[in-house]
């Protein structure tokens, strides 16, 4: 399909014993929400995290991106790569909207050294900044 000639050219498809294999780029898997847990901190449903791995891998997602949003965010991502090596790389960052997380900390400069010495650290699974 067009569709997939797109994702081979970009790099983000290939191919493997006749089927696509693909890399999600772009995943916030680190929402609670993935645990089975509301926004409110109820439990919703059982933690099935691992089973969505699983399902995710069986249809042909080989890799996964982690979006680092915040500090905390990040180290929760790193956590998750830890867990599936080979599955989870991840960016690290603060997103704009989190970007208030440098004055709350005390010290912005501190901030960022923690952010950098997490990108030093890690240089294994981080693959964005």
């Amino acid at each position: 399909s067009t569709r997939l000639l797109r994702a081979r050219a970009a790099g983000l498809c290939t191919m493997a014993q006749g089927q696509p294999r693909f890399i999600d780029i772009a995943a916030n898997l680190t929402d609670c929400v993935f645990r089975g847990v509301s926004w409110k901190g109820q439990q919703m449903h059982e933690d099935d995290f691992d089973m969505m791995v699983q399902r995710f891998r069986s249809v042909g997602v080989d890799k996964v991106i982690l979006s680092g949003t915040s500090y905390d965010v990040c180290v929760k991502a790193l956590e998750l790569t830890r867990k599936y090596p080979g599955i989870f790389y991840t960016t690290i960052g603060v997103h704009p909207a989190q970007s208030l997380e440098f004055e709350a900390s005390g010290d912005a400069q501190e901030h960022l050294d923690k952010l950098r010495r997490l990108i030093v650290d890690n240089r294994d699974v981080v693959v964005a900044l």
